[in-house]
């Protein structure tokens, strides 16, 4: 026998009794050495492939042992061995695919994705042709193997896009392209145990071609996009809804962007339909929020299809001023403000630290009743950041409230030194659906307001001391700072907690644009109105309230409670003890639809009872 061939052979035995991968690297190592010394002397029709086969599963061996780089190398020369094979046409094609196969597996785990789906694309071409042919089950099962990770690659480009989509969405076009042509080389059956990443890719696709301009390109995308989820929410409507409705809201955007008016205002009321089932669904205010939105566009919409209609003109509703009462956005426009107001820095989203506050911390003895306490604006920025620091991310309120539950902490005994043992002179109506560290820079932003109007009204007063009065004088009440949300008792909030809070209050702060869509904040409205309204007779918004991002106009019926049991305990309560009962409590709820009415008022506004009661409460809170 051939020397060749007997050390090929003892090699062969000993990979195949080999005791782990780098002992089975190691010794195809010595089979490609073999075989490279020995090429000239190898018949032509074997020599390459030999050689090819040897290197390919020598790079399969690095790679499986992380040498990445190793393994690439031995895979290029393995292709290069193969361009010079010229015989056994079938095992050419086979080493091909495999080779291509293995080194996808190399891209991919180097995190280059968009080459390890080309490469996967070659293997599963070359494949497919095999069994085409009728080369055996061996060849179907590889076939299979290597669609499969064509798809995963295909999903981790798209998920690689999404990243993209903000800040480089020309290029996430053609990461979406990409891998939209993955998904679709598959077979159907595949295609459909993916659900929802396809017609998913084609959102992410139009979305992305909308960011660049390219709304024309943007149509069929979303149209693609629309057809899919149709096609699963026929199967599983619960599962599926939520995105048809989305990519419907997306198309809509898309032909208002070209100005096709007829089109949108279809598309939207598909969305509309879609927002009505599922805000009846679903506790939480997300619906409410794109229906009310989708609502707007639609009226806008009407609006623009017919430019030389009527529409109503800015009615006087005793308001004053512009502002922007939205989590996170609030900015009152042309306000006056003094630097020692100004919003302070924050770090990785994270609220700034500010001085640490003198205040002592309470003298030890029986546990008080801290469920009515206040802390000030620049105190709650303290709390905010120990709540950080203590890891509770920022999150919205919910998450925060699990956390403290988790933790057994309450912040008004935990951060006590940062609250003040007395009755509040704002409440702070929100979503728990709102983040809380955006929360916190909202209420300080809306303190910068305060301080415009104490400043713009009392002129004789120092600007130095207005802005420590709206910094450290005034005392705020916020939920999830005062009720401990490990011993909640609803009927004593309801009865007790809350009414007394806001009884106590001079200023109300409505800060979410989904808050009146949840039963609480109605209620909380309702109470601070409550004793108004008793001793004039009718209603009278005083409230700061922010622009409705919900549909408008609807009243205490359309309101929600993440706990069920809430809301009857809460309408029990006011058809009891507001005048006029839920009714009443609509009348507020349109008073407060008008403000947020593009068609009734210009602009965001404020009522000028509500700034009356800041006015009216100043020398108040400078007496103490």
């Amino acid at each position: 026998m051939d020397p060749t061939y007997e050390a090929l052979e003892r090699l062969r035995q000993r990979i195949e009794n080999a005791s782990d991968d780098a002992e089975r690297a190691s010794l195809l190592g010595e089979v490609v050495a073999v075989l490279d010394a020995a090429m000239p002397t190898l018949p032509l029709e074997v020599r390459n492939l030999a050689l090819a086969q040897a290197r390919r599963e020598l790079g399969e061996a690095l790679g499986s042992l992380s040498r990445h780089a190793e393994a690439e190398t031995q895979l290029d020369l393995a292709l290069s061995a193969l361009d010079q094979v010229v015989s056994e046409p079938t095992q050419r094609e086979i080493e091909l695919a495999r080779c291509h196969y293995a080194l996808g597996d190399t891209y991919r785990a180097t995190r280059r994705t968009a080459q390890a789906l080309d490469a996967y694309g070659f293997a599963v071409a070359r494949f497919e042709q095999l069994v085409k042919h009728d080369h055996g089950g061996a060849l179907e099962q590889a076939l299979t193997i290597s669609r499969e990770a064509l798809a995963a690659a295909a999903l981790e480009l798209a998920e690689q896009g999404q990243a993209l989509r903000q800040v480089r969405p020309v290029e996430a076009t053609s990461v979406f392209t990409r891998a939209i042509a993955a998904f679709e080389s598959l077979p159907v059956e595949m295609q459909d145990k993916l659900e929802d990443v396809l017609p998913g890719c084609y959102n992410e696709l139009g979305s992305a071609l909308a960011i660049t301009g390219r709304f024309e390109d943007a149509v069929p995308a979303y149209h693609r996009c629309v057809s899919g989820f149709e096609k699963l929410a026929a199967r599983d409507a619960a599962k599926f809804e939520p995105a048809l409705a989305m990519a419907l809201s997306g198309l809509a955007a898309v032909f208002r962007e070209l100005a096709r008016w007829s089109e949108s205002i279809d598309v939207s009321k598909r969305a509309v339909d879609l927002y009505e089932r599922l805000r009846l669904a679903s506790t939480s205010s997300f619906f409410d929020l794109r229906l009310g939105t989708e609502l707007a566009h639609i009226r806008e919409a009407r609006a623009r299809a017919n430019p030389g209609s009527a529409l109503p003109t800015a009615a006087q509703l005793g308001t004053r001023g512009s502002s922007r009462w939205l989590i996170g956005k609030i900015d009152f426009s042309g306000a006056d403000r003094s630097p020692s107001l100004q919003p302070e820095p924050s770090v990785d989203g994270q609220a700034a630290r500010p001085a640490p506050a003198s205040r002592p911390a309470p003298a030890a003895g029986p546990e008080p009743d801290r469920r009515l306490w206040c802390t000030t604006p620049r105190s709650l920025s303290l709390i905010v950041g120990e709540l950080l620091d203590r890891g509770h991310h920022s999150a919205d309120v919910h998450s925060l409230a699990k956390g403290l539950r988790e933790a057994q902490s309450y912040p008004a005994r935990d951060f006590a030194q940062h609250c003040l043992p007395r009755q509040p002179d704002l409440f702070v109506t929100y979503n728990w659906d709102e983040n809380f560290v955006d929360l916190q820079e909202a209420i300080h932003s809306g303190m910068r307001g305060i301080a415009s109007m104490i400043h713009a009204n009392r002129p004789e007063l120092e600007r130095e001391r207005i802005d420590r009065l709206c910094l450290d004088g005034i005392g705020i009440w916020i939920d999830f700072l005062f009720i401990d949300q490990n011993a909640r008792d609803v009927l004593a909030e309801v009865n007790t907690v809350v009414p007394q809070a806001i009884d106590a209050a001079d200023v109300h702060f409505v800060l979410s644009p989904t808050a009146l869509s949840r039963a609480w904040c109605c209620y909380e409205l309702a109470l601070f109105h409550r004793r108004a309204v008793a001793e004039e007779g009718s209603p009278t918004l005083r409230s700061f309230v922010a622009p409705i991002g919900t549909v408008p106009y609807r009243g205490f019926s359309y309101a929600k409670t993440t706990s069920p049991g809430d809301k009857p305990v809460l309408e029990q309560w006011l058809r009891a003890h507001y005048p006029g009962g839920v009714d009443g409590v609509d009348a507020l709820l349109m008073m407060s639809s008008l403000l947020s009415d593009s068609f009734v008022v210009s602009g965001d506004a404020w009522p000028e009872a509500a700034e009356a009661t800041v006015i009216e409460s100043v020398d108040k809170w400078l007496a103490r």
